[in-house]
């Protein structure tokens, strides 16, 4: 049997982010949401969700793209 499977498209990645951040409390800027889901193209989408976790940490401020960009040079 096979199955065949689509990729997810820039916009659902996006919106998976988006709900996965706001399940967990998390509040997430436009371009900072537009930077993960361009990294979700490029690498994984399980990684760009797995990015939000950081963010969890520090709920005292609003995920921007400026943390984002920075967490690329560790990764």
């Amino acid at each position: 049997m096979v199955i065949h499977t689509m990729l997810h498209t820039l916009q659902e990645m996006k919106q998976t982010i988006k709900i996965k951040a706001q399940t967990e409390g998390i509040n997430v800027s436009e371009e900072a949401l537009n930077h993960l889901g361009e990294t979700s193209t490029k690498t994984t989408l399980r990684y760009s969700v797995q990015r939000l976790t950081p963010a969890n940490l520090h709920q005292e401020c609003a995920l921007t793209c400026k943390h984002q960009r920075c967490k690329d040079g560790y990764f």
